[in-house]
């Protein structure tokens, strides 16, 4: 498994680089090094899966890794830090069903020793690969997708996203430096609904 993102830190004056099956922060980061044992800690959930990939990873908050099932469908595990995991068990016994065009990825299987999850990729294709192969933004199942997010009803205990917190989102994103990423309002909520 390889991610193409560097991350450095600085212990005791050093700096070196991090690598995900080190991240001190996620409790599944020693499966991350050791895909062999990924499948087989996996394979009571998904079945036999092979070819692990990472393909996503935020130190100390996520790493996403693609699977191939025996079948040849592919599902995603994604491990979290142990506060956002608690958050996503809550919100995953809660949350109603959307409706159409609207997808959520449901879990297949909770992995609380690992601190994740394993899901079956969403039917369709993704507004981020739409967007990433030149794609014009598909206005009407956007807003329509948007819509239905709209109609579920929020999960109890946990934090309600609107508006004005998307809001706060995208002002903490420039002040961090992330302006180069926000050239137009349009990649400000596209980022803000594919986070």
């Amino acid at each position: 498994m390889c991610s193409s993102d560097l991350t450095f830190v600085m212990e005791a004056g050093v700096v070196r680089e991090l690598v995900p099956h080190e991240d001190p922060k996620l409790p599944a980061a020693a499966l991350l090094g050791d895909p062999e044992r990924m499948c087989r800690e996996l394979a009571p959930f998904a079945g036999p899966v092979s070819d692990p990939m990472l393909v996503a990873w935020r130190p100390a908050k996520r790493a996403v890794v693609r699977l191939r099932c025996a079948d040849g469908r592919l599902v995603f595990a994604k491990f979290l830090d142990k506060k956002t995991y608690a958050k996503a068990e809550t919100t995953f016994a809660g949350l109603a069903e959307a409706a159409a065009p609207l997808h959520f990825a449901r879990p297949l299987a909770l992995l609380p020793a690992w601190h994740g999850y394993v899901a079956a990729g969403a039917p369709g294709r993704s507004l981020r690969d739409t967007l990433a192969a030149g794609g014009a933004i598909p206005w009407d199942l956007l807003l329509r997708s948007i819509a239905s997010l709209r109609a579920v009803p929020p999960v109890p205990d946990t934090p309600v996203h609107d508006f004005a917190s998307a809001r706060k989102a995208g002002s903490n994103m420039r002040s961090e430096e992330h302006t180069s990423e926000l050239q137009s309002p349009c990649n400000l909520v596209c980022r803000l609904l594919l986070e």
